[in-house]
């Protein structure tokens, strides 16, 4: 098994995990490499065993707003884990902000705001 240099929250092989923190703690980092993980379906030999998708994954990602949350903060957190050989297709809302994201290998990930109306975050089928 070869080291991970990576939060402690990667390696817990629970079904559930939580992250609290306050600010500069590691929160995003955690969940942006956890979805490029699972986006890109390459696990680290570290990554638990059980938790792994043999198939292409669909996730759903919710920040508190567009112009902070994704802006600033997730789409470039994002675009530092997640390499461009990887995505097939990025799309962006009306205001310009990346808000789904599908992979060469069928993953897809949509990204939504506590700001929307909760019928937004509803299953696609």
């Amino acid at each position: 098994m070869q080291e991970c240099k990576c939060p402690v929250f990667l390696q817990a092989d629970t079904y559930y995990r939580l992250l609290f923190g306050g600010n500069q703690s590691g929160k995003t980092y955690s969940g942006v490499m956890e979805d490029a993980i699972h986006f890109t379906l390459e696990y680290p030999d570290w990554y638990p065993e059980a938790l792994r998708f043999k198939n292409p994954t669909s996730g759903r990602i919710i920040v508190k707003d567009f112009p902070k949350g994704v802006g600033e903060v997730l789409e470039p957190a994002l675009l530092r884990s997640i390499h461009p050989r990887y995505i097939e297709k990025a799309t962006r809302n009306s205001q310009g902000f990346l808000s789904k994201v599908i992979g060469r290998n069928k993953s897809r990930f949509d990204i939504i705001t506590h700001e929307m109306d909760p019928m937004s975050a509803e299953g696609w089928q």
